[in-house]
């Protein structure tokens, strides 16, 4: 099966994948980790932050947020719906994060729903690289969808949990379960990775 380019499918299509990802809340769709988190005072790092809804959640609960997504018309979206100013906003994409050159110490990463993008080299460049930008004590909290039917999608590499024990982080894996809004067998895997 041939892939699609993700970046021109996403930039093509941001207002129908707007409307799919705000019918969800945040506090649901992520309820097997998200309350565990006192966000006051966190320096997060929202990657892959699409309409912005969960970076808009973070800093409703007192974190410093610096969104990231690779399609400008999602930023463009976000952007408008952050009121106050909070969140910096910031057009980028994984594996390298350019714009990120010079910044570390985040607390939280959050990559849900971007990892599958990547082809599974990338998906291990993109994990050594947010490795380098979290704080001693920071965690990556990562979604992974398995989805044979996409053709945006690429399965997990298989070096993805010996590479995260290798930089030294404890990793736990949730299972999330099958998708209940598709129509074949999605399945979703939660990944807490902790320093």
């Amino acid at each position: 099966m041939n892939k699609i380019n993700p970046n021109s499918y996403f930039e093509n299509n941001y207002r129908s994948l707007v409307k799919r990802y705000n019918c969800y809340d945040t506090e649901d769709i992520h309820k097997s980790w998200i309350s565990n988190v006192n966000f006051q005072g966190l320096k997060v790092l929202d990657v892959g932050s699409g309409s912005g809804r969960d970076a808009l959640y973070y800093a409703s609960q007192g974190a410093e947020v610096t969104a990231i997504d690779f399609s400008s018309n999602m930023i463009s979206y976000a952007k408008a719906k952050d009121y106050f100013n909070k969140i910096n906003w910031i057009e980028d994409e994984l594996p390298n994060l350019a714009s990120q050159e010079h910044s570390s110490n985040f607390d939280l990463i959050a990559a849900t729903a971007i990892l599958m993008f990547l082809s599974p080299e990338e998906q291990i460049l993109a994990l050594k690289r947010l490795f380098e930008l979290l704080c001693a004590n920071g965690k990556i909290i990562m979604t992974f969808k398995e989805d044979l039917e996409d053709n945006l999608a690429y399965k997990l590499s298989p070096v993805f949990i010996d590479t995260a024990k290798s930089l030294g982080f404890e990793v736990k894996v949730v299972d999330g379960g099958v998708d209940k809004n598709s129509s074949h067998n999605v399945y979703w895997t939660l990944f807490i990775l902790s320093l």
